[in-house]
């Protein structure tokens, strides 16, 4: 369905590419194959990842840090 492609889930899972057979009329997303099927670059993710490893925690109210590697 067209509109779930506007849910800004996709942005934060780092959904990079989607594959369909429709065309895809948004900026937010570039044509990068138009063969058999159709993949689009969703240009939303071209930002830092929203996930990584993290260093500094905090729970129960008291910060602590862990070694990243």
């Amino acid at each position: 369905e067209p509109a779930a492609l506007a849910s800004p889930l996709l942005d934060l899972l780092n959904v990079r590419y989607v594959l369909t057979q429709d065309t895809i009329d948004s900026p937010q997303y570039t044509l990068v194959y138009d063969g058999e099927v159709r993949i689009y670059r969703n240009e939303g993710t071209d930002q830092e990842p929203r996930f990584g490893a993290h260093t500094t925690f905090q729970a129960g109210g008291v910060e602590g840090h862990v070694e990243a590697g």
